[in-house]
């Protein structure tokens, strides 16, 4: 049942510690923005294989697996309606430090929970405004098709990290226009969108080329690594 095991972990987890240390300087010296990537519930045990395939197609993103205790006071649980939500806010204001402690530029944390904000419920990934606290989220929720690993989920990793990447960097939303676009909204959650081919639309591209300079040209890469 997953509401009792949202309910265990919020009862037992404690606070946030990394099982890692820094970033492994052998691993990430030659890339800029180091990516911590968080898998809340352990659900990909071949992530560490993805995040290599990621860091190879391009050099401008190190992206490194840490493992944290989810801390206190994050979920909403609802048992009524017997749905329970992670809180995008409460989770990054309990770990904001914990990128520059991981000595990360942006910590990206997946859950297959469901996940809500302050104002929305069920989102699909939330990243926060003026990029503060560098912690974005990304959630799986209602997608029951997804495999726990193999060329989909490898996909669907990759789109989800380009996605959030590029709405924190860029200060942008998600929008409804191009469905073929890593920022189209998805709000429907398309499973065919998240493991697809995924490129920007012209709107997103112009806005985005123009912010990210070479951000944008790795953000490109990463769709293309599991193609």
């Amino acid at each position: 049942d997953p509401n009792a095991s949202l309910c265990s972990l919020a009862k037992t987890a404690t606070k946030s510690v990394p099982s890692v240390g820094r970033f492994a300087r052998s691993s990430t010296t030659s890339q800029v923005s180091r990516i911590a990537v968080w898998d809340m519930d352990a659900v990909f045990p071949a992530i560490n294989r993805t995040l290599d395939a990621m860091n190879s197609s391009q050099d401008v993103f190190g992206f490194q697996l840490v493992d944290l205790s989810v801390p206190l006071g994050v979920w909403d649980i609802n048992e009524g309606e017997k749905v329970s939500y992670l809180w995008a806010e409460r989770l990054a204001d309990r770990l904001q430090r914990m990128p520059m402690e991981l000595g990360a530029e942006v910590m990206a944390c997946v859950t297959r929970h469901w996940m809500r904000d302050d104002n929305w419920l069920n989102l699909y990934g939330w990243w926060p405004t003026n990029h503060r606290p560098p912690i974005v989220f990304f959630s799986i929720a209602g997608f029951d098709e997804l495999p726990s690993e193999g060329p989909e989920t490898d996909r669907a990793i990759a789109n989800a990290a380009v996605t959030a990447l590029a709405g924190f960097y860029g200060g942008i939303d998600a929008h409804n226009q191009s469905k073929t676009c890593p920022m189209w909204s998805n709000d429907g959650r398309d499973f065919k969108h998240l493991i697809g081919k995924e490129e920007f639309d012209a709107a997103s591209r112009k806005l985005l080329k123009s912010k990210l300079g070479a951000k944008f040209g790795a953000l490109e890469k990463l769709l293309k690594t599991f193609l």
